[in-house]
């Protein structure tokens, strides 16, 4: 509550006064007054690129895809308080899997975006997000954590194009990575065969693999164990 102060008056003047503010500083409520905030011009995630948009997960309560209207299938997972709203809180144990749409398996150039806030793992890489290939131990795409220290983190990424053919983008460390918000980034660009990785904002490093060409989704599993899923620890 924000306090209104004022000048003494003479007794019937502050009487008078107090009448006004009474009615309006009950409640009273800063944010109320304050205009809507914006990045860029935009005042929500699914604004940017909206017509490119084949996905996206806000995890209010659910774990419906606001695009496809489609909802992933939580195991022990719940809800906490994310950088806005909502965030969903998963663990070893605790996952959500999704059966990718068309959208998602034709994706030929991308971009993938998402907050995470995790504790060190000790025991093994922590993989927030994996679309799993079942013909393969490696998924068709692959973020995660590894080499972890207390003060940083490789972050590695891989992915498989239509040939079946692997990257592995493996040159970025983050520093103090635990504990806290990050927003992470990928973004490939099919036509100049070239990945670049995204920290909060900040452009951390590009990679480029020569002929690397479209991706490669192919192979969801249909089971509900093995789904395209948002997993944070492999031991």
């Amino acid at each position: 509550m924000y306090r209104i102060q004022r000048t003494i008056f003479p007794a019937l003047a502050i009487a008078s006064l107090a009448l006004v503010l009474g009615s309006c500083q009950k409640k009273f409520d800063p944010k109320s007054y304050a205009p809507a905030e914006t990045f860029g011009g935009y005042s929500a995630s699914n604004e940017v690129g909206a017509s490119s948009l084949v996905a996206h997960f806000s995890f209010e309560g659910a774990l419906v895809d606001s695009v496809s209207k489609t909802s992933a299938t939580g195991t022990g997972t719940s809800y906490g308080t994310g950088v806005k709203g909502q965030g969903l809180s998963i663990g070893l144990n605790n996952y959500a899997t999704f059966i990718p749409t068309d959208a998602i398996k034709q994706l030929q150039s991308m971009t993938i975006a998402y907050w995470v806030n995790t504790p060190i793992n000790s025991a093994g890489i922590q993989e927030p997000v994996c679309f799993v290939n079942s013909t393969q131990f490696w998924s068709n795409l692959d973020m995660f954590f590894d080499g972890q220290t207390d003060a940083s983190s490789v972050f590695k990424m891989h992915l498989y194009n239509t040939a079946q053919k692997d990257a592995w983008l493996t040159a970025w460390s983050i520093a103090n990575p635990w504990g806290t918000w990050m927003h992470i980034a990928l973004t490939y660009d099919a036509t100049a065969n070239k990945f670049t990785f995204y920290v909060n904002g900040t452009q951390i490093g590009t990679i480029s693999q020569a002929g690397f060409g479209n991706l490669g989704f192919v192979n969801f599993p249909l089971s509900s164990s093995e789904r395209s899923s948002f997993r944070p620890l492999r031991a």
